[in-house]
């Protein structure tokens, strides 16, 4: 589920979810709305350091090996999850409360 697996990725993911949800219950009389916005593999200086770490001298390999693995073709752009955060700051959000919204080009739908 995750593009890297091991050390306390996963377990760190379930904790903000856990955190999100119970705020979301806590903080939803108040009309205030917590969600989490969980990006996949994307397209930036973060991802190329990983890329090189995990194989030094072989990051354009990863980079396809990574890519290939998403349904999409390609990791996603910063540009595609600053949309989604300005959705859900947004209005037609409104009704968004205690979910996890992933952008990961179908990386997660496999």
């Amino acid at each position: 589920m995750y593009p890297l697996t091991g050390g306390s990725v996963p377990g760190i993911h379930d904790a903000v979810v856990g955190l999100m949800r119970c705020l979301a219950a806590e903080l939803g009389p108040q009309a205030i709305r917590v969600n989490t916005l969980n990006p996949g593999p994307v397209d930036n200086r973060m991802m190329r350091s990983i890329e090189v770490q995990a194989s030094p001298g072989h990051g354009e390999e990863v980079h396809k090996m990574f890519a290939s693995r998403v349904p999409l073709g390609r990791y996603v752009i910063n540009e595609e999850c600053a949309a989604m955060a300005v959705f859900l700051f947004s209005d037609g959000a409104s009704g968004c409360n205690g979910n996890t919204y992933v952008v990961d080009g179908g990386y997660c739908a496999q």
